[in-house]
């Protein structure tokens, strides 16, 4: 038997997956606050694919996306731990949510420059991602029932232009 040494495409599925995650998130934030436990499982499933499909990107000698994938996923797999977990232990806090969405910021920035030399999809799934975070870690702090709407639109966004790079993986298969 030949041995093939083509390991794989993951970026339809991490794309897939992380829109997935990110439509969970906008429904909750635009339509159905009680779609909390959805959004959650989202972010959880979101961070795992992003992580796990950036250890095989930077396996593949993939660089800046392995990069923005592990940072990304293992972000989210930690905010769906600081909500679980950090509900349960009492170390859940607005202070604690604002911070962990701040520390985001300056990575998610610095990842984002580069993206605006790869086409308008590109900048506008980062400019979404930033834009969403900082609603994110602003509405704790002022309570601001308009930042979580920002925050929802953002999410929307983002999805759309993920889910626009899944389908282009995705018909790249069957070319």
């Amino acid at each position: 038997m030949e041995k093939n040494n083509q390991s794989g495409d993951p970026s339809a599925a991490i794309f897939y997956g992380f829109g997935f995650g990110l439509f969970c998130l906008a429904v909750q934030l635009l339509i159905a606050p009680k779609a909390a436990g959805a959004a959650l499982y989202g972010v959880l499933f979101a961070g795992t694919l992003e992580f796990f499909g950036g250890v095989w990107t930077l396996a593949k000698g993939e660089t800046y996306f392995g990069t923005v994938l592990t940072t990304f996923g293992g972000w989210l797999l930690g905010y769906y731990f600081l909500m679980t977990q950090g509900m349960a232990l009492q170390v859940y806090s607005n202070e604690s949510a604002a911070t962990y969405m701040f520390g985001m910021l300056p990575p998610l920035i610095m990842l984002t420059i580069p993206a605006f030399k790869m086409g308008k999809m590109m900048i506008l799934a980062f400019v979404s991602l930033v834009l969403l975070v900082a609603c994110l870690g602003l509405a704790p702090i002022f309570g601001n029932s308009s930042l979580i709407f920002f925050a929802g639109i953002f999410a929307a966004l983002a999805c759309f232009a993920l889910w626009y790079f899944a389908a282009q993986a995705t018909f790249r298969i069957f070319k």
